[in-house]
């Protein structure tokens, strides 16, 4: 058994989703899947006399029968799996900042409770997903196909080539097709060559994955988040993928209300991805029309 694939848990609806999808991905990927839950010990002092409801409860208790409900969920859903919960007292950005630093890919819902409530809500959420050390997918929307079409955004930017690779393993791992989206933005100001140049690289990406099926959508002078949840509504997307930042249409794609957009109004989980250090040079080389090595 290779990789690891972690989820962040709180007991929400949202949270147990995003065990769901988790628990598919550690399947499809042979991988290990890690149930975390972040919580704090309360400020206040319990009453003098002893209350056995389950506000009075001691939090670590809570805290893992939310792990074990999760853990329980998932082996449901695919017996095969292996799995480690944990309970970690921290705050929850700094928790799965921390977890994701062996990870794979990190899930987590689009809303959560009491341990992940604002991870994707306000600045505190934001800078928890750019300092990630892997790929975080933020599950919203509705269930879909296992082999609904995975779309991603590209933007010519070394941040959506890593983009566009994860997009093709993906689609690979689920038998699914790719759909590549393109957005020339007004203001952008790139010349008709370099979209060009954008669009011969992405075929060397694809060499590497021979039995992906994958076709382009280019739109133009259109705001990229609102162009990438238009596709993604009349695809039927099970995924929707971005680079961590970009250029033009999708430059400061973590970063107020751009990231806002897609995180709150996708129809599909949104994975967006992060460059690895050793990856960068062999990332930059895709923008000149060569294919990266990961």
């Amino acid at each position: 058994m290779t990789g690891l694939i972690v989820v962040g848990v709180d007991g929400s609806r949202h949270a147990s989703r995003a065990v769901e999808l988790a628990a598919d991905a550690a399947a499809r990927r042979g991988a290990e899947l890690q149930v975390i839950h972040a919580f704090t010990w309360p400020l206040i002092h319990p009453p003098l006399v002893p209350d056995t409801s389950t506000e009075y409860l001691d939090p670590r208790r809570r805290a893992w029968v939310i792990v074990d409900a999760a853990e329980c969920a998932a082996v449901q859903r695919h017996p095969e799996l292996v799995l480690d919960g944990r309970v970690v007292n921290g705050a929850a950005p700094g928790v799965l900042v921390e977890a994701s630093r062996h990870a794979d890919v990190l899930y987590v819902g689009h809303r959560g409770l009491s341990g992940f409530n604002e991870l994707v809500m306000g600045s505190v959420g934001v800078a928890a997903i750019i300092d990630a050390y892997c790929p975080v997918v933020v599950v919203r929307g509705e269930p879909s196909a296992p082999d609904a079409p995975v779309i991603v955004g590209i933007d010519g930017s070394n941040s959506a080539y890593v983009a566009a690779r994860a997009g093709f393993e993906e689609a690979r791992l689920r038998g699914a097709d790719l759909v590549a989206a393109w957005v020339r933005t007004p203001g952008l100001g790139r010349r008709a060559a370099e979209w060009d140049a954008d669009a011969t690289a992405l075929p060397g990406i694809a060499q590497g994955f021979p039995g992906v099926r994958w076709t382009t959508h280019l739109g133009y002078d259109q705001s990229a988040p609102e162009y990438l949840e238009r596709l993604a509504k009349r695809t039927g997307a099970g995924l929707l993928v971005v680079g961590s930042h970009g250029i033009g249409g999708l430059r400061g794609l973590l970063l107020g209300g751009t990231c806002r957009h897609l995180v709150d109004h996708a129809p599909c989980p949104v994975l967006v991805t992060r460059p690895k250090v050793e990856q960068r040079t062999a990332v930059g080389k895709a923008a000149t029309g060569t294919s990266p090595t990961a």
